[in-house]
């Protein structure tokens, strides 16, 4: 039995702006990338969600997001490149789907006051590393 139960978690924000997300959001949202966020979790799994979203964002066609910035400092470039994107690519480490759950909770229903388009109109794809996915690799 599942049971869904929901918290309001208030995070307080900060003018202080990192410079080297500042120049990546910039870039990768003038050479519209879409960005990977993943889950950083404690254990191994969240570890190999990290790993493969850095090996995603070393395609030409992707750049790695950070969602700690996209919350904690909502008017960045790495965060304003990530509400604008049309696509954003969620790596999940384990079956608790934490991050793609925190990830639903912000959008699209929240309102992104920076955002140039509409946060219904963002997709999310949403990956979770399943037991067959890591001993394939393993194997490999």
């Amino acid at each position: 039995m599942i049971v869904e139960t929901q918290a309001t978690i208030e995070v307080s924000t900060t003018r202080a702006v990192c410079p080297i997300g500042e120049r990546t959001g910039q870039k990768n949202h003038r050479e519209l990338k879409i960005p990977v966020l993943s889950c950083e979790g404690a254990c191994i799994r969240g570890e190999i969600a990290r790993l493969a979203a850095n090996m995603i964002a070393q395609n030409e066609a992707y750049g790695r997001g950070c969602h700690g910035e996209l919350i904690t400092v909502p008017d960045s470039a790495i965060a304003r490149w990530i509400k604008a994107a049309e696509k954003v690519v969620l790596i999940d480490g384990c079956f608790l789907r934490c991050h793609g759950v925190s990830w639903k909770t912000l959008s699209p229903r929240t309102s992104w006051s920076s955002s140039t388009r509409s946060p219904t109109t963002i997709s999310i794809r949403m990956f979770s590393i399943t037991k067959r996915c890591r001993k394939k690799s393993v194997r490999r």
